[in-house]
C-alpha cells in the first residue's frame, strides 16, 4: 500500500454510526455559513477519523512520541518549523526524531511537514477565496514564490490553477 493509504477492519455497528453521524457533520459545517463552521468541519472529521483508527487493530502501532510529533506538526503548519522545534516538543534529539519518524511514519519529517502544508494549501485554494500570498502563509510558507513552485513540483500544476473550476480536474 501506498504512502497515506490502509485499510482496516469493518467497524461495529455502534462505531460505523458515530463515523457516519461525524461525517454528516463535516458536511453540514463545511457547508454552513456559521462562524468558524470551516474549523468545526475539521473538528467533525478529525472525529470521524479518530473513531476510525479506533477500530482498527493496528491502530496504535506510532511510538507515542512519534504520534505527538505528527500531532504537534498538524496543528502548528502555519508556524516555522524544523526537525529541532519538533524534537523538543517531544523529548526526543533531531537526529532520534528523524530516524524514528522516518522508519514508522515512511517518510523524513520535514517533507511529512512539508506535504500537510500543500495539503492544506489545496484546501484552502478549493474552500476560500484567499490571495494565493494569504494561502500560501496560512500554510507555513514564508515566500509566495517558494510556496508556488514547491506546489508546482508536488502537484504539477500552479496553485492558481488549482483553484480554477473550468475543465477537467487537474486533480484526476
Amino acid at each position: 500500500m501506498g504512502a497515506g493509504v490502509a485499510r482496516i477492519a469493518a467497524p461495529s455497528a455502534g462505531q460505523r454510526g458515530r463515523i457516519e453521524q461525524s461525517l454528516l457533520e463535516t458536511d453540514a459545517f463545511a457547508r454552513s455559513s456559521v462562524h468558524r463552521g470551516m474549523d468545526l468541519a475539521l473538528n467533525a472529521l478529525e472525529r470521524s477519523l479518530l473513531w476510525l483508527d479506533s477500530a482498527s487493530p493496528h491502530a496504535h502501532q506510532l511510538d507515542d512520541r512519534i504520534q505527538k510529533a505528527v500531532m504537534f506538526t498538524a496543528r502548528h503548519l502555519d508556524h516555522a518549523m524544523t526537525v529541532g522545534t519538533i524534537a523538543e516538543e517531544v523529548h526526543l534529539s533531531p537526529p532520534r526524531l528523524a530516524h524514528l519518524f522516518t522508519r514508522q511514519v515512511g517518510t523524513s519529517p520535514a517533507r511529512f511537514v512539508e506535504l500537510k502544508r500543500i495539503e492544506r494549501a489545496q484546501e484552502l485554494l478549493e474552500w476560500s477565496s484567499l490571495p494565493i500570498r494569504a494561502v500560501a502563509e496560512a500554510a507555513g510558507f514564508s515566500s509566495q514564490f517558494y510556496f508556488a513552485t514547491r506546489f508546482r513540483a508536488l502537484t504539477g500544476v500552479r496553485p492558481s490553477d488549482w483553484r480554477r473550476p473550468a475543465g477537467p480536474s487537474p486533480r484526476g
